[in-house]
């Protein structure tokens, strides 16, 4: 019989760290926050091997670990797939590790109908369950479906209104809509959420650039501390005017796997490239033409 108590503790930590529920100064306090919490799943997983609720919990900290660069994007695949199955094997009712093999569909394996598959069917499990709105509502917007979209983080922050993770992913999903002023406004609500939220910073940055506030923009990207990533630096690259270099970067980026590439296809910031043949060769590599 599984002990869902035993996984209180960790829980705690999760949301704790990932809602805003404290500010959080850098990314050293997730990462600190979020090793702890899956730590403590797995601890939770060897002392009674059939609590799903603790391999569900470890499958959403080592994604959250993945997403802050503190583990490899392909061990963490492997880790998060293997605690996921083993949750659903156990209890195929529960919507979180659902979330959890869509998240690895789509970041890692640019398998978007699974991907889709898998957040409908946690949708379906749990129609309240506001992480599965918020990754499937990303997932649409990725995909290209934005209006459909932006109505899914839109109920995943009516059932969690303090999450500055849903509001700031929501800012992105404007941004990336090309809605910038409406991704300001969210992105501003996240950080009064979370005043020392690093995200954000970074789409307030993106969104002020696409609307030609350059002084706005230098100011929120010194507080974003964006990571030199391959991505990352093919944004540089295209903002400089070097279409060779953000190419190679972005080529370099899906490479590695840089989960932040999944994004191409509707970044604005990469509309120079589009007409480039190496681009369209790039979205096929995705699988997202």
């Amino acid at each position: 019989m599984s002990c869902r108590s035993c996984s209180i503790t960790p829980l705690i930590l999760l949301q704790t760290s990932s809602t805003g529920r404290r500010a959080l100064p850098c990314t050293k306090v997730p990462r600190k926050a979020f090793r702890i919490a899956g730590d403590l799943f797995r601890k939770a997983a060897t002392r009674d091997p059939a609590d799903a609720f603790a391999w569900a919990g470890l499958a959403d900290s080592s994604l959250l670990l993945s997403a802050y660069k503190a583990v490899p994007v392909r061990d963490s695949a492997i880790h998060v797939r293997d605690a996921a199955r083993r949750a659903i094997e156990l209890d195929p009712t529960t919507a979180e590790p659902h979330t959890s093999l869509g998240l690895v569909a789509e970041n890692f394996d640019w398998d978007w109908p699974e991907a889709e598959h898998a957040f409908k069917r946690a949708i379906g499990l749990d129609p309240k369950n506001a992480p599965a709105h918020h990754r499937y509502g990303e997932f649409l917007v990725l995909t290209g479906h934005v209006e459909t979209g932006l109505a899914e983080p839109g109920k995943a922050e009516h059932l969690e209104p303090l999450s500055s993770l849903i509001q700031s992913d929501y800012a992105k999903c404007l941004y990336l809509a090309r809605r910038y002023d409406e991704a300001i406004t969210k992105a501003q609500k996240a950080l009064s959420a979370a005043p020392n939220s690093v995200p954000p910073h970074q789409w307030l940055a993106a969104a002020y650039l696409q609307k030609g506030m350059h002084a706005e923009f230098m100011q929120e990207a010194t507080r974003a501390s964006v990571p030199a990533t391959p991505f990352s630096l093919a944004l540089r690259a295209v903002a400089s005017g070097d279409k060779d270099k953000a190419l190679g970067l972005l080529e370099d980026a899906v490479t590695r796997h840089d989960t932040a590439v999944i994004a191409v296809r509707m970044d604005p910031a990469l509309d120079p490239l589009r007409a480039d043949p190496r681009f369209t060769m790039l979205l096929g590599r995705l699988h997202l033409r």
